[in-house]
């Protein structure tokens, strides 16, 4: 459902979709983390038309009062409280138990849409990281180079470009501990970053 709506809401803006690297989606039958740079409020439907097998979003918890789509949220996705220790936890055991049940999640791990000079990218917080070394998953980054210039976050109204999304390979971590999320994560931001340079340049 979520994959049509998306592909309805984008076809109705007359944004054409690029991909690359869907090979590296998680097949069916296992699971990964995703992870995606955030640049605008356009991020969440495209990673819905980008990705079709099954996975739930992380997102801010106030997504649950938009019209429709918070209804949806609030049922089917992973809402954090993300100034509440006890509500980051929470997110984390929500997680922990769809992983468990067979489904990816996606991940921005930026953990808002950065209010900085776009499309550089803030520093990522631990929780993606942390999780997929628990559950011995890859990580996969996700590059999403110009939803920043179709609906910057200072304006409401579309700039027409081409949309693209790009799925790096997965990143294992098989072996890796808790000792290991810095480096984890500052690999996963270095492979995205360095393909948002190559993109915007």
């Amino acid at each position: 459902m979520n994959h049509f709506w998306a592909s309805i809401a984008l076809r109705l803006c007359f944004i054409n979709i690029e991909f690359e690297g869907r090979e590296h989606i998680s097949p069916r039958g296992t699971t990964a983390i995703y992870c995606s740079n955030h640049s605008s409020y356009f991020d969440i439907p495209t990673i819905f038309r980008a990705i079709i097998n099954d996975f739930s979003i992380v997102g801010k918890a106030s997504l649950n009062t938009i019209p429709f789509f918070g209804y949806m949220f609030k049922k089917l996705y992973v809402p954090v409280q993300r100034n509440s220790k006890r509500g980051i936890q929470q997110m984390m055991d929500l997680c922990s138990q769809k992983l468990d049940s067979g489904q990816s999640i996606v991940f921005y791990p930026e953990g808002t849409i950065p209010d900085i000079k776009q499309p550089q990218m803030i520093p990522f917080k631990d929780g993606a990281f942390k999780l997929a070394i628990a559950k011995q998953i890859p990580i996969i980054p996700i590059t999403i180079p110009f939803n920043w210039i179709i609906l910057p976050i200072q304006k409401k109204t579309i700039t027409w470009h081409k949309m693209k999304v790009i799925f790096h390979k997965p990143i294992s971590t098989k072996g890796m501990t808790e000792r290991d999320i810095v480096h984890l994560k500052d690999q996963t931001f270095k492979v995205i970053e360095n393909e948002l340079n190559r993109q915007n340049s």
